[in-house]
């Protein structure tokens, strides 16, 4: 016997699982902002740490 679920339970079940996605992908928008702010800041350190030392291994900025 082959049963045959109606589509507006097949939409019903597709929206319980965006919502557990969706809660998911914020966190995970919010973790990317982070990293990528910690990165940029790690980078400029880099940089000036690189500019504060050129002049003694004789490089120009």
């Amino acid at each position: 016997m082959s049963t045959n679920f109606p589509l507006a339970t097949e939409t019903e079940l597709l929206n319980e699982q965006l919502k557990l996605i969706k809660p998911q992908v914020h966190i995970f928008d919010k973790y990317k902002t982070i990293m990528t702010h910690i990165n940029s800041r790690l980078l400029d350190a880099s940089e000036e740490r690189l500019n504060a030392l050129a002049p003694l291994h004789g490089y120009a900025e």
